[in-house]
């Protein structure tokens, strides 16, 4: 062992600037992902969340102080927060799949579940008459649901090779 070897160089600082360039572009990639994320929970809180209400908590007035209008701010944060962390409980917990499988998915069988959840709420709209009668509405869509889930285990194979098609 040589003694420049032994001695701090310039190295170590250039090593530093390749790191905090590197960062740099790893936290560039990753903004719009979870800008993203942040955006979509924030619309999922706003139209399926019920969005700063809180029953009991956040009151249903139109005047309100500064104590509840923080508070509604508080709630609308906690829940955005709670939809970020459901996301990423998602993603850690299930496998990626791969862009064919993902396409399969949705060709094969997405759509056509998709497709009968249409043609069944056109039927049962047009021969039961509107929303009024919520509890066939709910009854109807089990139905069509455990159908068609049966349906698509009848059709699938029980064991399928995982492995990518060599095209030839």
């Amino acid at each position: 062992m040589s003694t420049n070897e032994c001695i701090p160089s310039e190295n170590i600082a250039e090593l530093e600037v390749i790191d905090a360039a590197m960062n740099l572009v790893i936290a560039i990639n990753e903004l719009p992902i979870n800008a993203a994320m942040i955006t979509s929970s924030a619309l999922i809180v706003v139209l399926f969340l019920g969005g700063w209400h809180f029953w009991g908590l956040t009151g249903d007035s139109d005047l309100i102080g500064w104590p509840q209008a923080i508070l509604r701010i508080l709630v609308f944060s906690v829940k955005i927060v709670l939809v970020i962390l459901f996301f990423m409980v998602v993603r850690w917990s299930w496998p990626r799949f791969r862009f064919d499988q993902l396409m399969n998915l949705a060709w094969k069988v997405m759509l056509p579940l998709g497709m009968v959840n249409l043609v069944a709420v056109a039927v049962i709209y047009e021969f039961w008459g509107g929303p009024d009668h919520w509890l066939i509405w709910i009854a109807s869509g089990w139905a069509v649901l455990l159908a068609a889930w049966f349906a698509t285990a009848l059709v699938s194979p029980i064991m399928s090779d995982n492995r990518p098609r060599l095209e030839s």
